[in-house]
């Protein structure tokens, strides 16, 4: 995998990314509300926009991403990825440190659980982290205390490749008994996130964080955790994504039981061996960075199979491409019958 390294973004894009509070809907929506004034010859006037980035802020920006050697993407970049365009809720940018593993063609697994893991945990995160790296499987996870930090020091024990997606800046280590991994990732694996240097780890952040750890992976481990932890909301947002989720199964009379018994009771794969799981994610059809990209039309049927959206939002996450082929596109599914307007004004995919 090659590295990447910082190459200076366009003000304009970085400008959202600074905005105090970012949520990404409410800044793709002002983004869109912006153009499109623009592509009328109009003022914007929206609240919010006044919030973003004077240059005295995005200039620091600048300088901690150059010191950093950090790549900072937007939506609108070829090389942003493909299954990230197309989650509920999608990013609009990503700053990341390291290599380009984490959107290369090599299959992608996420290993997720509770934070006050058991010695047991511990150990299970450890062991199947380290036998998928041997195997050439990108491992990925969320750099938490506990089943986190155990996945990401087994890939990396065995030489492998491993993500990190962060709930804060990428200069800002947490928790901070993890500056041991925090500083290695980024040699052979990839640091990524939604918040820009210098983001503190607030709780907001972290379930944001986990529809993009989900959202990367082609299938989601779940190895212990209580059914109220943050590891149910990376499980729903895999769901929510269409991803296969896998827990692996454990004794009812052990601390982190509930959460994995739960997913198997209610239809989850059974992680019974680490083969089994390569196995599984090398099946999933994927589309990479350097594939080649999908059809208007295709992407658009795509995103309307996850869940319905109105044609603004279908737009509005589509972003990136010119207004008038995505109309069309749209036209064209609706015409062929693969695509419905739902009584509420909605649009939906015919088919699941």
């Amino acid at each position: 995998m090659s590295a990447v390294g910082f190459a200076a973004p366009r003000e304009e894009d970085l400008r959202w990314a600074l905005m105090p509070g970012f949520i990404p809907r409410r800044a793709r929506d002002l983004r869109a509300h912006e153009r499109q004034a623009r592509a009328e010859g109009r003022l914007a006037h929206l609240p919010g926009l006044e919030l973003r980035a004077d240059a005295s802020l995005l200039e620091s920006c600048l300088g901690r991403l150059r010191d950093l050697q950090a790549e900072f993407l937007t939506d609108a970049d070829p090389r942003f990825p493909v299954e990230l365009r197309e989650i509920p809720d999608p990013p609009i940018h990503l700053f990341v440190r390291g290599s380009d593993c984490w959107r290369s063609e090599q299959p992608r697994v996420a290993i997720i659980g509770a934070r006050a893991a058991s010695e047991a945990g511990r150990e299970i995160a450890y062991s199947l982290a380290r036998d998928l790296a041997l195997r050439g499987i990108v491992v990925i996870s969320g750099l938490a205390r506990g089943i986190d930090g155990e996945a990401h020091r087994g890939a990396l024990e065995a030489g492998g490749q491993t993500v990190a997606v962060l709930g804060a800046g990428l200069d800002v280590c947490y928790p901070p008994e993890h500056r041991d991994l925090f500083a290695q990732i980024p040699g052979c694996g990839a640091l990524v996130t939604e918040f820009p240097p210098g983001t503190p780890p607030l709780g907001r952040n972290f379930p944001m964080r986990n529809r993009i750890l989900s959202g990367l992976a082609d299938l989601l481990v779940v190895v212990e955790g209580n059914e109220r932890s943050g590891a149910r909301s990376t499980v729903d947002h895999a769901l929510d994504q269409g991803k296969e989720v896998w827990a692996v199964p454990r004794d009812i009379c052990l601390p982190g039981c509930a959460l994995p018994n739960r997913l198997l009771n209610d239809g989850a794969r059974p992680v019974l061996s680490s083969g089994e799981l390569e196995r599984a994610a090398r099946e999933v059809p994927r589309i990479r960075f350097g594939s080649v990209p999908l059809a208007p039309g295709e992407r658009l049927l795509r995103l309307l199979r996850n869940r319905s959206r109105t044609p603004e939002q279908l737009l509005n996450e589509c972003s990136d491409l010119d207004p008038a082929v995505a109309q069309v596109a749209l036209l064209a599914l609706e015409l062929d019958g693969q695509v419905s307007r739902l009584p509420n004004g909605r649009l939906a995919s015919v088919l699941p």
